[in-house]
């Protein structure tokens, strides 16, 4: 059965800045070898140009699409807010991909794999599309989703962050004013680091595997990425 995880409330903050909430698997708590795995996607976007809620909710100006949380006509009755737990049953190549590789860490099947996870997208809302494919752009980031992202590790407190991509990775590793042995980057060519915020007790570890919706980047390279996860699950 899925889960959500709680929305997040610190007392610290006036409003907190994520929109989606975060799938938490059955199993997330028990892990993956022992380790909580957090998967972090790029956004969710949206093609029904034909919504009349569709140019205020994916403006790439605006940024906020949490107006339209429960007013979806096209979300089978669920709200935005929930795209995170209902992603994960998609059946598509990206989920596939990302299940497959990790799927043997757990001795379980691709369907199964999701429930020893958590899983959110980083952008926190919306974005339009004119066709079945609509790729990330850095100008679809902003402040705010970095801030949800602290939010999502302070709530879920994983032990391994698993970022999908080459667009939203710099503000999470290079430029991420919490990395902490920032030349781990170097020594496992830019896969791994670690980053320990104000608010946790611990470090947490991040690896950044090529997306798995690519395949032209990520078929030849996720050897590499289920190695490095492997020493990280290890420890």
């Amino acid at each position: 059965m899925l889960e959500f995880a709680n929305k997040i409330n610190n007392n610290k903050m006036n409003k907190s800045d994520v929109f989606f909430t975060p799938f938490k698997g059955e199993k997330y708590e028990e892990g993956i070898c022992g380790k909580k795995v957090l998967v972090i996607g790029a956004s969710f976007y949206c093609n029904r140009t034909d919504c009349k809620y569709y140019n205020d909710c994916t403006d790439t100006k605006k940024k906020d699409s949490s107006q339209y949380d429960k007013q979806c006509p096209y979300n089978d009755g669920q709200p935005l807010s929930a795209e995170p737990s209902l992603a994960v049953e998609w059946d598509l190549r990206t989920y596939i991909n990302f299940a497959d590789s990790i799927k043997d860490f757990c001795g379980t099947s691709r369907d199964e794999i999701w429930q020893y996870v958590a899983f959110t997208n980083y952008v926190q809302y919306m974005l339009g599309a004119n066709s079945n494919y609509r790729p990330t752009y850095k100008s679809d980031l902003t402040e705010r989703d970095y801030r949800a992202f602290n939010e999502t590790l302070i709530s879920l407190k994983p032990d391994i962050v698993i970022i999908w991509g080459c667009v939203i990775n710099s503000r999470l590793k290079e430029q991420n004013e919490y990395i902490v042995g920032k030349n781990r980057l170097e020594e496992t060519d830019y896969y791994v680091c670690e980053i320990k915020l104000p608010q946790m007790n611990k470090k947490v570890t991040i690896i950044n595997p090529y997306h798995p919706s690519i395949n032209t980047y990520w078929t030849p390279n996720v050897e590499e990425f289920k190695e490095y996860l492997k020493i990280e699950l290890n420890k």
